[in-house]
């Protein structure tokens, strides 16, 4: 458990730091080298901002939507309840 919390972590960090600090410094030296403008370098936040959501969004559908594991163990979890029940 405390492995997958970790490699967890470890995604999510490599998700910021990639969003957040590479794609940001590549898209301001590609616009500050060809526009030379405060506008295009003050546009660069809102997009590295909304691509960073975006990744986290499908960052967690994947996690918790799409993971078949998870959900089997849920949905066993839940039918071992339900047969607690039934016996009682």
């Amino acid at each position: 458990d405390s492995i997958m919390k970790s490699l967890r972590i470890r995604c999510q960090l490599f998700l910021y730091h990639t969003n957040l600090c590479v794609v940001r410094v590549l898209l301001l030296g590609i616009l500050a080298g060809h526009f030379h403008t405060v506008q295009a370098v003050a546009l660069v936040y809102p997009v590295t901002w909304g691509l960073a959501s975006l990744s986290f969004a499908g960052y967690y559908y994947l996690l918790y939507y799409r993971n078949p594991m998870q959900d089997y163990n849920c949905l066993s979890a839940m039918q071992g309840m339900v047969k607690k029940n039934d016996h009682a």
